[in-house]
Parts: C-alpha cells; structure tokens; sequence
C-alpha cells in the first residue's frame, strides 16, 4: 500500500462514519474527563476550532525554526513538524466525534480505531518528502 493511500483511507473512512452517524454534523458536542476535571471542547469539526488548531501548529513551527544566535532546527524538522502537525490536527477532528461510537463496539472498535490510527500516522510519516 502507498503512504498516499495509507493516509487517505482512515480519513475517508472516519469522514463517512462521521455523516453516517450524525446527519446534522453539528449536533454533538466533544467533552472528555480527565480525574475530577471535564473539559469541553464544543462542537469538534467548527470552523474556527480547525482554524484555531491550524493556526496554533503554523505558530509552534515558526517558533521551532526560529534562529537566535545560529541556533534552532533544519528545514527539514521544520517541514516534519508543520506536515505531522497539520495531518493530526485533521484526523483528531474526524476522530473525537466518533470516538465513544467505536469505543461502545468493544475490543473490535478498540482495535479499529487504534488500527487506523497506526495506519494514519504510518502513511503520514512515509508520504513526507525528505529531499537528500
């Protein structure tokens, strides 16, 4: 299998899961419990949270790569982190709403989501170009 269908596939699968399991895709909202706190995020796929999250990856990127002094990381760490980034920031937002769907399948919904999650982050690392 190709890193390109590597990556396709679990984002295509997670983008019908998501339109088969909500018609109305903003109707549900993403909270989770860590101990006694609980943390809500809202509504997982809105605009200004995938924009918020974009932004927040570009901005860590510019700060890695910064050079002070003849110090910081290459083109191509900055590149990794700024690809790997962006790829898990859009697969997280395919993934929080249907989460506590495969997590009510059981073992095999634990193993389906932790299978595409591997293969995701496999195809994403083998499709980045790193020029010689």
């Amino acid at each position: 299998m190709r890193p390109v269908e590597m990556v396709v596939f679990p984002l295509l699968l997670l983008f019908i899961t998501n339109i088969v399991a909500y018609n109305d895709i903003n109707q549900f909202n993403v909270s989770f419990k860590l101990g006694n706190w609980t943390f809500t995020l809202g509504n997982a796929t809105s605009l200004s949270l995938f924009i918020g999250a974009i932004g927040t990856m570009i901005t860590m990127t510019i700060v890695a790569g910064a050079k002070v002094l003849e110090s910081g990381l290459s083109e191509t760490s900055i590149e990794t982190i700024l690809k790997m980034g962006i790829g898990l920031t859009i697969y997280s937002m395919l993934v929080f709403p249907v989460y506590s769907m495969f997590q009510s399948l059981g073992t095999y919904g634990n193993a389906l989501i932790i299978g595409l999650t591997i293969g995701y982050v496999l195809g994403l690392v083998l499709s980045i170009n790193r020029g010689g």
